[in-house]
């Protein structure tokens, strides 16, 4: 849930509790748009992010941090970032970008992050087609991309 970090900015809010609903730690987070979560055999993954990056932070199940990433790359004057899907199996947490320009609103140069769970290794396929899309969801392992 968004709360008010300082004056006049928000933050995504993340509260860990236990089986019996007690409250057994917290994570905050800068951003507000797109909060989520995915479970690991291992561990956990909170993500939240704006208009320009997400964040992803990998948690052991004693919630001690793994790791930390930031996704973002800027493509021309294409400066906002829109998250249109995000996904996890077993040992990677997907995410399906695109940048959109902050005064026309067309859309360049989706790319598909893939973050693996135990290593945080960070990679990525950006050479999708075609460039103009308005969506995109996963659904059984596979994207699905809906062009105008």
């Amino acid at each position: 849930n968004p709360v008010i970090c300082e004056e006049n900015s928000y933050c995504g809010f993340f509260e860990f509790k236990e089986s019996k609903g007690n409250v057994i730690g917290n994570y905050t987070s800068d951003g507000v748009m797109w909060i989520g979560y995915f479970y690991f055999k291992d561990g956990f993954i909170v993500y939240s992010g704006d208009t320009d990056r997400i964040e992803v932070t990998t948690f052991s199940y004693h919630l001690k941090i793994k790791y930390w990433k930031k996704i973002y790359e800027k493509y021309l004057d294409y400066t906002v970032l829109d998250l249109l899907a995000s996904y996890a199996d077993r040992d990677y947490a997907f995410f399906f970008i695109i940048n959109r320009h902050p005064r026309t609103n067309e859309c360049a140069h989706p790319c598909l992050y893939y973050i693996e769970f135990n290593t945080g290794s960070l990679g990525k396929i950006c050479d999708i087609k075609p460039h103009s899309l308005i969506g995109a969801t996963i659904f059984q392992n596979r994207i699905y991309v809906a062009t105008p």
